[in-house]
């Protein structure tokens, strides 16, 4: 008799529950889209993580081009980024990966000179 009525629960609980209706776009899918826009993926695509306005890492870049307190501009494979706030640092860098930290204001992506 006990499972019977388990049973009856769970099935109850099973038909009734109330199923939450997707999102037509989500974030994700959104963010995945305009990065393939940009066209700025090659062969190994750049990784960003941005904390708020105040850090930002960055994996797989080719290149910093210039550096000062409130202008950065990176290299990646198909594009540039450029970076504008104020003071801005370079926590450290590797040949792969670097961390910029300060206050980011502008985030732009760029055609590279040679037309890449």
């Amino acid at each position: 008799m006990r499972k019977h009525k388990a049973m009856v629960r769970q099935t109850k609980k099973a038909l009734f529950k109330k199923k939450r209706p997707e999102p037509e776009i989500s974030v994700k899918r959104l963010f995945k889209d305009s990065i393939s826009d940009m066209n700025i993926l090659g062969s190994q695509a750049p990784t960003i993580y941005l904390c708020g306005n105040e850090s930002m890492y960055i994996e797989h870049y080719e290149n910093i081009l210039e550096y000062t307190g409130v202008h950065i501009r990176i290299q990646l494979e198909k594009k540039e980024m450029v970076l504008d706030g104020k003071d801005l640092i370079l926590e450290f860098f590797s040949p792969h990966d670097l961390k910029v930290r300060g206050h980011i204001d502008k985030i732009m992506f760029a055609s590279t000179p040679d037309g890449r």
